[in-house]
């Protein structure tokens, strides 16, 4: 349980092995320490040095030989106060640098861009950066949403579609059954209509970014393109007007 905890402010397992050695041992030579932690004699002295810049432990000097020993144990808490005012300072650093890579995040896109996100992770991490794009103004589309979706995934979106109205986007879909329609929480930017089929791939529209489900392999492929989206979009409409009014 200790080496867990102690790993978990930073320490790596060698140094939490030598560091609990060290405590039981108490002011100890190399080759006590080495038995007692299981470490190599060939990485001991780079170990017991990285305590002592981490101010873990110390040593002094007897007869020309060196004995290790460990710091106070509240000497933990200054290290971790350290890592908090290193994470702050990197943190204030990167909020500088921010404008700049934004930037070159924006050069960097080209007209024609595909990417493929997997598992829930992903599903959240799209529809985040989705959320982050678009505005008020913007309509989201989406047709053949079919209860092939699992039932985490249809927790994701309906949150997503919460987002959505929060944002005030109008939003329309179009489902493949009538299962699909109940697990959709409604808001009061969406239109539901249905259009019985046997669409196995939903496929979502806004902006310039064309979002396709693959239910099979749990993954989205994200696609910005602007006239591959704008035929999509004739294509939703066209649906659109021959679909039924969920009431």
């Amino acid at each position: 349980m200790l080496e867990k905890e102690l790993m978990g402010i930073g320490l790596t397992q060698r140094e939490v092995k030598v560091y609990l050695a060290l405590l039981k041992l108490g002011e100890s030579t190399t080759g006590k320490i080495i038995q007692e932690s299981g470490i190599s004699s060939g990485k001991i002295y780079e170990i017991l040095e990285k305590l002592i810049e981490k101010g873990l432990a110390s040593y002094t000097i007897k007869e020309k030989t060196k004995y290790f020993r460990t710091t106070h144990p509240k000497k933990i808490l200054e290290f971790i106060e350290a890592k908090k005012i290193k994470i702050e300072e990197d943190k204030k650093n990167v909020e500088k640098l921010l404008p700049q890579l934004t930037i070159l995040h924006k050069l960097e896109k080209s007209d024609y861009n595909v990417i493929i996100y997997k598992g829930v992770e992903g599903f959240k991490t799209i529809l985040s950066e989705v959320l982050d794009e678009i505005e008020s103004k913007d309509e989201w589309l989406a047709f053949g949403v079919n209860s092939l979706a699992p039932e985490k995934t249809s927790l994701i979106w309906n949150e997503f579609n919460k987002k959505l109205a929060k944002k005030k986007i109008k939003t329309k879909i179009i489902v493949a059954d009538k299962n699909i329609a109940k697990r959709i929480v409604k808001t009061k930017t969406m239109e539901l209509r249905i259009m019985e089929n046997g669409a196995t791939a939903p496929i979502s529209l806004i902006r310039n970014i064309i979002i396709i489900s693959n239910w099979k392999e749990s993954s989205l492929i994200k696609i910005t393109n602007k006239d591959i989206v704008n035929s999509f979009r004739k294509f939703f409409y066209s649906l659109w007007k021959i679909s039924k009014k969920i009431n």
